[in-house]
């Protein structure tokens, strides 16, 4: 169970880091985006 989950946790990881190098500016917004949201929320 351990391993499945480090396994999904670093596949996901990748995903995100390989979207972040082929659009950094929209990356960048996104990730701001969802700061301020959270900050919002809170």
């Amino acid at each position: 169970m351990r391993n499945s989950h480090e396994v999904n946790s670093s596949h996901s990881y990748k995903s995100v880091r390989l979207d972040i190098a082929a659009t950094p500016k929209r990356a960048d917004n996104e990730v701001m985006q969802s700061v301020a949201n959270r900050l919002d929320k809170h």
